[in-house]
């Protein structure tokens, strides 16, 4: 069943434990999923792992309202 299809999530914590689990399940009911965080390689392996069709990686710091608002914007050019 894709109980999130056509849906997008953006993650921060992409990478890690919750924020990594929380994007397979996310992808794995149909959402397209954004990775944030700031390790890249982290994030190239996570989008990797999901595939790149479903997930998206982008390295930035959550606390830097610049930064915030181009993840968004990436997201939104990348999903809609």
């Amino acid at each position: 069943m894709q109980r999130l299809a056509n849906k997008v999530a953006i993650i921060t914590g992409g990478t890690g434990g919750i924020g990594l689990a929380a994007a397979r399940l996310f992808a794995a009911e149909g959402a397209k999923v954004v990775l944030v965080d700031l390790d890249g390689a982290a994030l190239e392996r996570a989008v990797a792992e999901i595939g790149a069709e479903r997930a998206l990686g982008v390295a930035a710091d959550v606390s830097d309202a610049a930064q915030v608002e181009a993840y968004v914007r990436r997201a939104m050019e990348a999903y809609g």
